[in-house]
């Protein structure tokens, strides 16, 4: 090939060339004189080429065309294909495929390379997904669908816990129900109370600017009444003799409240996950492909690692101190739910706002981690060639100086979340914490160890594992010991029935002679696109006393939340209705007390 590259049209043909053709004729003239009758003896093939230009005779029957086979002169001679586009069509075309196949291959490798931080989140999003979509097909999947419905929908709850007093069985039954419509911008709350026969009730209706509320207690009088200046009204009709400056904390209070009904944290996420991509970009992670231990099996992963250096966690700080600072929408979030940023007003009291103690406490925080504080963390994200998360390491060392004894301690952590190689169908993930002195996580006990085991998983049944194991130290002597809690879940789908076993052990109650506590209970479970439903029966929480509960939890994710418009407002009160409510609640207060008895 690399002869006939070099060869152009303007170019004589090689003698290599010639040979060929010349070999070529002589055969075909052969063949067809040997199918009529003999061919005349002839000077042999290979020496008449030698000899170009020669005319090669053969003798032919009469009734066959002679055919005549000569090197012709190079003026009639027919002129060469030129394959060179042939050769360098089928060479693009293989380096094309070939190149495909690497790119398909390694594309994620080469994402990664390219965008590191980039891969970095789609990978953690796409497993996350995965392990979403595998979880909404287990009984787990009810944590969504409750979820769902507490965003838009009803969750309906009863409970009735029996026991038996001498010879009495006795019983409280609870029933409590909690409803939302986003389109209809209406919520319901319905609480039910029956002991031994003592009954009370209460439903209410919200919205942004009003309350409703009836219950059997007073008749199923609707009673409502709107939000503004609320404080002072009820003072006013109730006589409650506050000053102005109570009416004033209250209102504040209750308009923090209607504010709060219509917050939303992820509203704010944006400004954070801004800080998120600004941090990583700032990284400059090694992105290798390496070996890495999945589930007991070596599997060859692209590894994405971040080190991130006391000066890059300062600096992140900082840049989160700034979004604190500057951004308006998060001023006033800050001070409508303050207990959504981690902060209570009851921690800085001198502060007029909580945004102004929030922000106070911040900058504190990063002070002190700027002055007594020193490490280096490792962040190595393993993925596999899918692009999914498949594991997860954070570890590396914190170096904290203690003012009052005027030393410095350093520890070691080594944290692991191993997914399996592939989330997707992996049986099994692992969550592990280390925190020693040594640096050596695999020379020491894990403080903390969460896993999940699927032992089946299939489209009629489910069986799992959740094992929880914590290192504690006793009080007493500083000796440590482990805790452990392991939950096992059986289902069969074509039945719907669902059991549960909860157990509990402790190495000290072990060491004291103490015995295991077990747990275990057996109901129903269905799900639909609608909802889900939950029956338990039979549960004995107290085998001692033999207190047993029975547990209904019903789930929809649709609820039509109609308030009733028919309702007497605050300010319509009458001292008539005032009594009617408050007689309704000591009259059930007096039965609960000496018994089911009108008084």
């Amino acid at each position: 090939m690399e002869e006939m590259t070099n060869i152009t049209p303007d170019e004589e043909t090689p003698e290599t060339v010639e040979e060929n053709t010349v070999a070529e004729e002589v055969s075909a003239v052969e063949e067809v004189a040997v199918t009529e009758e003999p061919v005349a003896e002839e000077t042999p093939v290979a020496e008449t080429v030698e000899e170009v230009p020669t005319v090669i005779e053969t003798s032919v029957p009469e009734n066959i065309t002679p055919v005549y086979s000569s090197v012709p002169e190079v003026a009639e001679a027919p002129k060469k294909k030129n394959l060179v586009p042939l050769f360098v069509g089928l060479g693009i075309a293989i380096l094309v495929i070939v190149a495909g196949i690497i790119i398909a291959v390694n594309r994620n490798y080469l994402y990664a390379k390219l965008a590191p931080e980039a891969y970095s989140i789609k990978a953690a999003e796409k497993t996350l997904s995965t392990f979403e979509d595998r979880l909404d097909k287990t009984p787990f999947g009810v944590v969504s669908d409750l979820s769902d419905a507490l965003i838009n929908g009803s969750v309906g709850v009863g409970a009735e816990l029996s026991t038996e007093v001498d010879g009495v069985d006795q019983a409280i039954d609870v029933d409590f129900e909690v409803a939302r419509n986003i389109e209809a911008n209406e919520n319901k709350i319905y609480l039910s109370l029956d002991y031994m026969g003592i009954f009370a009730d209460v439903t209410a209706y919200a919205n942004d600017s009003r309350l409703i509320f009836f219950s059997s207690l007073f008749d199923d009088k609707k009673y409502g009444m709107d939000y503004d200046n609320l404080a002072s009204r009820m003072n006013d009709k109730f006589d409650l003799g506050m000053s102005d400056e109570e009416i004033q904390i209250y209102q504040d209070e209750l308009d923090a409240a209607k504010a709060q009904s219509d917050f939303n944290i992820m509203d704010y996420e944006k400004s954070f996950l801004s800080l998120r991509d600004k941090f990583l970009e700032t990284m400059k992670p090694e992105v290798i492909y390496e070996k890495t231990n999945l589930q007991g099996e070596e599997v060859k992963c692209i590894a994405v690692k971040y080190t991130v250096e006391k000066e890059d966690a300062v600096a992140l700080l900082n840049e989160y101190v700034e979004i604190i600072k500057n951004d308006e929408a998060i001023k006033e979030a800050i001070n409508l739910y303050p207990d959504e940023f981690g902060y209570s007003s009851y921690d800085n009291e001198e502060y007029e706002t909580a945004y102004e103690g929030y922000l106070a406490q911040i900058e504190e925080v990063v002070a002190r981690f700027e002055e007594e504080y020193n490490g280096t963390v490792h962040i190595d994200l393993y993925s596999n060639t899918s692009g999914s998360l498949v594991k997860v390491l954070v570890y590396g060392d914190v170096s904290i100086y203690d003012e009052y004894y005027d030393e410095t301690e350093t520890g070691y952590y080594h944290t692991v979340l191993d997914l399996g190689k592939k989330p997707e169908k992996s049986d099994r993930a692992t969550f592990v914490v280390y925190v020693n002195e040594t640096g050596a996580p695999e020379n020491e006990p894990a403080a903390f160890t969460l896993g999940y085991i699927e032992n089946e998983n299939s489209d009629s049944k489910y069986s799992s594992e959740i094992m929880m194991s914590v290192l504690q130290e006793s009080y007493y002597d500083e000796t440590e010991y482990f805790e452990t809690i392991n939950l096992i879940t059986d289902y069969d789908k074509s039945t719907e029935n669902i059991s549960f076993e909860a157990s509990y052990e402790s190495e000290l109650d072990e060491e004291y002679g103490y015995e295991p506590e077990d747990l275990s209970f057996k109901g129903k479970l269905n799900r639909n696109a609608d909802g889900a439903k939950l029956e338990f029966n039979d549960i004995l929480v107290d085998e001692y006393s033999d207190v047993r509960l029975d547990l209904d939890i019903n789930i929809s994710k649709k609820a039509d939340v109609v308030a009733p418009e028919d309702y007497k407002e605050l300010d319509d009160w009458t001292e008539e209705d005032i009594e009617n409510m408050t007689a309704g609640l000591e009259n059930f207060i007096m039965k609960l007390v000496y018994g089911n008895q009108d008084f």
